[in-house]
C-alpha cells in the first residue's frame, strides 16, 4: 500500500515567507499555509503559489478549504449545488489527495474551497511578474518598434485578502457547512443550476431544443398582438 506524501511538510509551507520580490505588502512574514479546525470540522487555508529553488508560480493569493466527513450533505457535491454564502462564492469541490490539498488522517473528507482571485483581488505574486513584463527589454523593443510609449501599468486589483482575513472568511465557510441542511442543496430540478459534470445526452438536446422554440413561439405571437 502507497502511503500519500504530505507535501506541504516536505516544501514547509507552514513556513513564515519572505517574499519581497512581490514587493512590501502585508504577505512578507506570512506563511503558505495554515490548518485548524472550526466547528468539528478540518480546515486550512493556502496560498496559490508553488515554490521553486528560485522562482515561483501562482498568483500569490489565498484559497480556503474546508473538509466535511461522509455524514455532511455536502459530503460528494459539486460546489455550484451548494447554497452558501462565501468571498466570490465556492470555487472547488473534490477529494483530498497527495499535494496541497492533503487534509491529514484516515477518514474520507470532501474538499470545499474559495478563492481570493476574482475581480479587485490584489493578487501579489501575479502583480510582481506583470511588472517584469512591463520592464523588460521585449516591452520596451516593441513599443519602439510601434512608435508608441508603453502606458502606466496599474494593478489588477485593489484588495489583498490578508491571512486573518481569509482564516476568518474559511471560518464562517465551516459555520455554514456544519449546520447545512438538505433544502439547501440545490438538485437538477431547481432553476439556474444544471450538473456541469454530467453530459446533456442526446435526449435533453432535444429537450432544450423544444423549449428554446416554444419561448419563440410566444415572442412571435406577443409581437403579432
Amino acid at each position: 500500500m502507497v502511503k500519500h506524501r504530505f507535501l506541504c511538510s516536505l516544501e514547509r509551507c507552514e513556513n513564515p515567507k519572505h517574499n519581497q520580490a512581490w514587493g512590501a505588502g502585508p504577505w512578507n512574514g506570512e506563511p503558505d499555509r495554515v490548518d485548524f479546525r472550526w466547528h468539528g470540522l478540518q480546515c486550512f487555508v493556502h496560498r496559490n503559489v508553488r515554490r521553486h529553488a528560485q522562482d515561483w508560480e501562482g498568483t500569490g493569493g489565498w484559497c480556503g478549504y474546508v473538509g466535511v466527513p461522509r455524514s455532511s450533505p455536502a459530503f460528494g457535491r459539486h460546489y455550484d449545488a451548494l447554497d452558501v454564502s462565501v468571498h466570490g462564492g465556492l470555487t472547488f469541490s473534490g477529494k483530498g489527495h497527495a499535494g496541497h490539498l492533503t487534509i491529514p488522517g484516515r477518514a474520507a473528507r470532501w474538499i470545499l474551497g474559495f478563492d481570493c482571485g476574482h475581480a479587485f483581488d490584489y493578487l501579489p505574486a501575479m502583480e510582481s511578474q506583470l511588472a517584469k513584463l512591463y520592464e523588460s527589454p521585449e516591452a520596451q523593443a516593441a513599443a519602439e518598434q510601434l512608435g508608441v510609449p508603453i502606458p502606466k501599468r496599474r494593478p489588477l486589483g485593489e484588495k489583498y485578502w490578508s491571512l486573518p482575513e481569509v482564516i476568518g472568511e474559511t471560518k464562517h465557510l465551516a459555520h455554514q457547512l456544519a449546520h447545512l441542511t438538505h433544502h439547501r442543496i440545490r438538485t437538477r430540478k431547481d432553476d439556474g443550476w444544471s450538473d456541469p459534470w454530467r453530459p446533456v445526452g442526446e435526449k435533453g438536446l432535444r429537450r432544450a431544443m423544444a423549449t428554446l422554440k416554444k419561448a419563440e413561439r410566444i415572442r412571435l405571437a406577443s409581437e403579432e398582438k
